[in-house]
């Protein structure tokens, strides 16, 4: 996905705007993600199963929320998430208001981040 908007998703688990399954791929740049829920995990992404991938490059992430865990990302099961030039600004969830891992075998990779 490149150059756009993703506003006001709600989804009724997981995953206000993706979910990611097995060992799929996510590679989004520049992309906004301002106001969506997740009833549960990820306000913004779940990668809730091994070997996924995401990376996200020069996005912004506000006002998004998660009931439980991870107001922008919940990932776990050995996967990867990289988040590269992005603002992270005002997201909320019950555990990381900003990202929720859940694995010592997730590898995160952050940098150019401003909270």
């Amino acid at each position: 996905m490149y150059n756009g908007t993703v506003k006001n998703s709600i989804a009724g688990l997981d995953g206000g705007a993706i979910v990611l399954n097995k060992n799929a791929t996510s590679a989004i740049y520049n992309v906004d993600f301002t106001g969506n829920t997740a009833e549960r995990h990820g306000g913004v992404v779940a990668a809730h199963t091994e070997g996924t991938e995401n990376i996200f490059h020069s996005c912004d992430f506000s006002d998004n929320s998660a009931g439980r865990y991870g107001g922008v990302a919940y990932v776990l099961d050995d996967s990867v998430i990289s988040i590269y030039n992005a603002e992270i600004n005002d997201n909320e969830a019950t555990k990381g208001s900003a990202l929720y891992i859940d694995d010592s075998k997730t590898v995160v990779n952050l940098n150019g981040i401003t909270v």
